[in-house]
This record gives structure tokens, sequence and C-alpha cells, in this order.
């Protein structure tokens, strides 16, 4: 049995860079004068998957009601198949050449 202070949660990797990422608006939802706290996001499913357990960002308890809304960052890096958005059939940077 792990100790009473362990989490249940696997820890997030990128915890401090997203806590980093998202004191702006931290900042900006205080001066709103909404509260939000940085830890765990409960995790859920949506169409591009699964929120992995752990993940970490800002969260902003809506009492008296059961409304929550969860803020993170993430990177993404679009990729589109070769000779779409700006790629030779090849891959190569530039225009799509003539076939």
């Amino acid at each position: 049995m792990p100790p009473p202070t362990a989490s249940p949660l696997p820890p997030d990797p990128h915890c401090e860079h997203r806590r980093a990422l998202l004191s702006g608006i931290a900042r900006r939802l205080r001066a709103a004068g909404i509260e939000s706290a940085f830890g765990p996001l409960e995790s859920y499913r949506d169409f591009y998957g699964v929120l992995p357990a752990g993940t970490t960002g800002l969260v902003c308890e809506q009492p008296p009601t059961t409304a929550r809304l969860q803020v993170t960052a993430i990177r993404v890096r679009h990729t589109l198949p070769p000779g779409q958005g700006g790629l030779s059939p090849t891959g190569a940077p530039g225009c799509a050449t003539r076939t």
C-alpha cells in the first residue's frame, strides 16, 4: 500500500513547463475575479482520444454547480501528406511540383 501522501496519478513530466505557460492565463482569470488552481485535470474522452491520467493544467470550479473549466498547454505539430500544404510530392519545402 502506498504512503498516504503518494498521488494515485502518474507524474506529469511537463508539469513545470505547463505551469509557466499558463501563468499569464491564471493572472488574467484572477484579474477578472475567477479563481483557478494548478493541478491534475480530470481525465475525459473526446474525438481526439483520452487525456492521459496525471496531465496538469488550470482548473476553475464553479460552485454550487458541478461545472468545471480545465485549461492546459500542449504542443502539436500538424503534418500533411506530401504534395499538400506547401510541400512538394517528394517532401521538399516549397510549392508542389508540376506533374
